[in-house]
């Protein structure tokens, strides 16, 4: 008896499928992975860009102590706090744009 060769086919086919659907399954666990590994990293800038700014605001606010009077609540007692320790200190820089040395 002849083997039927479109039964041969359709077990080669078969087993092509089989092989691709492994391979989808193996991306989208990548695929999940690096979302999630995006996901911590878009985090973690943000974290740091907020970070940047508060020194940012601390480190005008010690060159220019008026400049903290902008800010209000929590945020402005520590300027000014860290502004006044920093200034009986009388670090040498710039202070409100005038040169303190």
């Amino acid at each position: 008896m002849i083997p039927d060769p479109r039964a041969a086919q359709i077990e080669r086919l078969k087993e092509q499928v089989s092989g691709l659907k492994e391979r989808l399954a193996a991306r989208d666990v990548q695929i999940d992975g690096l979302t999630d590994f995006r996901e911590r990293a878009l985090s973690q800038i943000a974290a740091q860009r907020m970070e940047i700014e508060r020194l940012r605001d601390v480190l005008a606010a010690i060159e220019c102590p008026r400049f903290a009077q902008q800010f209000r609540g929590e945020r402005a007692v520590r300027i000014v706090q860290l502004s006044a320790i920093v200034s009986r200190e009388r670090l040498p820089g710039r202070w409100c744009g005038r040169s303190t040395e």
